[in-house]
């Protein structure tokens, strides 16, 4: 699966300005007077390859039980850190030390965000 041309992802020369999408596709090297032009040619590749990994994980769960691979394993650990980078963005959460919200909505994402982050250790320790 890749995104289509028409979705304003990959080939820009600076970081989004929508915080999800900068935590999603950060700088290469946050220094480098190159960066734009590394940015332009490197940012939908990683996109496509984001999307790619989040359509195997809906293909997976939709059919049904779900067996992975090593390598299917990883793209869902992948897709995953994905999801809670996202989320992190969203609700403010920038390092172990961010504040726990106190509105119904934000609690519920971090709430999705641990189940996330559960998951994710349920697949590292069936692969280990």
């Amino acid at each position: 699966m890749c995104l289509p041309d028409a979705l304003p992802l990959g080939g820009a020369a600076s970081v989004s300005t929508d915080p999800a999408i900068a935590r999603l596709l950060p700088n290469a090297y946050a220094d480098d007077a190159d960066a734009g032009e590394f940015r332009r040619l490197t940012e939908r590749g990683l996109a496509n390859r984001k999307v790619a990994n989040a359509a195997f994980i809906v293909e997976s769960v939709g059919a049904g039980d779900v067996a992975l691979d090593a390598a299917g394993a990883d793209r869902w650990m992948r897709s995953i850190t994905d999801l809670r980078l996202t989320i992190a963005a969203r609700i403010g959460i920038v390092d172990d030390d961010s504040p726990i919200p106190d509105d119904e909505e934000t609690l519920a994402m971090y709430d999705v965000y641990n189940w996330l982050a559960g998951v994710q250790d349920s697949l590292v320790n069936a692969l280990s």
